[in-house]
């Protein structure tokens, strides 16, 4: 399927191609969808497209256009949960949805939309832990949820000038995102956790202000990121891991 084929070029960091996959099986499900509105594996392929489509404009840097992309698939979640209240992929689906919408808020810079997509996740997710407590991978869900809100928590603490509070958050971000980067090599969201944790604790550190261990966050930050993307320096200067590699790296000399 498109789908299969995108998945493979994203792995091969080719997000042109990818993308181009992506659209087209986008417009195959729009056909489906539109002749079979009845029809739930159209639309969870709907839904499927526009998601992926999302993280690859989010990977190239056009967060406005993913922030679009993930309020679509995120529509055809909600739709799919409420059809069908008791199927769990349906609402892992949209857990997964206002997690993806929640993190581009974050990078637009609307924290307080970002917090409330992520405490949605968390909601919807929660129950399912616990109906099915054995589920690794819900377990996981819930664990990089809330991850990310204690993030979120400490870019506010550090907003209000509260620097030793965002520390003690972004360690409790980072003990999260560790654990979890280790059983999920290939999940890039958790991967781009580890580093992204690094460097708000390298931040908070230099507003504390210790200097060493803020220098110590950095490097850390910068090494896992390079260890993500190898080939980090040669991709385009709009692409986000581009961007934040240049971010790190201008902190670490300025430490």
């Amino acid at each position: 399927s498109h789908i299969k084929i995108g998945d493979v070029q994203v792995q091969q960091g080719n997000t042109p191609a990818a993308l181009a996959a992506y659209q087209k099986s986008l417009g195959i499900a729009e056909t489906l969808a539109q002749a079979d509105p009845s029809n739930t594996q159209a639309q969870r392929d709907l839904y499927v497209s526009y998601d992926r489509i999302g993280r690859v404009q989010v990977q190239q840097g056009n967060t406005p256009a993913a922030l679009a992309a993930y309020q679509k698939s995120l529509a055809i979640a909600e739709t799919l949960a409420q059809a069908d209240p008791s199927n769990t992929q349906a609402q892992r689906d949209l857990s997964g949805s206002y997690s993806r919408l929640g993190r581009v808020q974050e990078l637009l810079g609307h924290s307080d939309e970002a917090k409330h997509s992520l405490q949605q996740a968390i909601t919807l997710v929660q129950p399912l832990t616990v109906q099915d407590p054995q589920n690794q991978i819900l377990q996981n869900d819930l664990a990089e949820y809330q991850s990310v809100l204690a993030r979120l928590q400490g870019n506010e603490q550090l907003r209000l000038q509260q620097p030793q509070a965002a520390v003690q958050s972004y360690q409790q971000a980072l003990a999260i995102s560790l654990r979890l980067a280790a059983v999920n090599q290939d999940d890039m969201d958790v991967q781009r956790d580890v580093y992204l944790h690094y460097q708000k604790l390298g931040d908070a550190y230099a507003a504390l202000p210790d200097h060493h261990a803020a220098n110590t966050a950095y490097q850390e930050a910068l090494r896992r990121l390079e260890a993500v993307w190898p080939t980090v320096q040669s991709f385009p200067a709009s692409s986000l891991a581009r961007r934040e590699w240049e971010e790190i790296r201008g902190k670490w000399e300025g430490v």
